[in-house]
């Protein structure tokens, strides 16, 4: 039986955190784990309860917030070792082949994500980094990816231009013509 106090979960052997600010898990949680003291069953990631989450129960409208055990080493934002996931709006998600991936993982973590202007096209796709080793697991920066002119580009929250990959990059040449119209 797990306990929660202090901000964390324990069952004695185990121990589990929230997950961090801008981390989502994004798969399914097949396994019964075992159960949180008051009653509700936690369901995991997989056998070993990397990523596990409390039932809700059935009167209650969100889900619990999930957990991931603390020795699971989740770094502040992305790096070189994580996939680059692009989620098509009403399409299924896909991991970028690795000359993409190299081009968006250099872009961030070493361009200029400052706004270079803000743009009226319609946001297509999310995109996201999955930390190595943990499938679903992702870092989610808020970057959207609209599809202009001979270019796609990635965008805030807020529709700025924070980042531009021409027809002549393997980003532009993997995804232009998987995204949403």
């Amino acid at each position: 039986m797990f306990v929660i106090e202090n901000g964390s979960m324990t069952d004695g052997v185990l121990q589990d955190r929230h997950l961090p600010d801008n981390w989502e898990y994004r798969g399914g949680y097949p396994y019964k784990f075992g159960t949180v003291q008051g009653g509700n069953d936690l369901n995991a990631s997989d056998r070993n309860g990397t990523v596990v989450q409390e039932a809700k129960s059935w009167h209650q409208d969100m889900a619990y917030r999930p957990w991931v055990r603390t020795d699971v080493k989740i770094p502040d934002e992305p790096d070189e070792t994580f996939e680059v996931i692009v989620s098509p709006f009403g399409g299924e998600a896909f991991a970028l082949p690795q000359a993409a991936r190299e081009e968006i993982i250099t872009w961030f973590l070493n361009g200029e994500k400052t706004a270079q202007e803000t743009t009226q096209g319609k946001t297509s796709a999310g995109l996201a980094f999955e930390l190595a080793g943990v499938p679903g697991l992702q870092y989610d920066a808020g970057y959207g990816i609209v599809q202009g002119e001979g270019r796609l580009m990635i965008v805030d929250r807020s529709d700025r231009v924070v980042g531009s990959f021409d027809s002549g990059t393997a980003f532009y040449r993997e995804i232009a013509g998987r995204l949403p119209d």
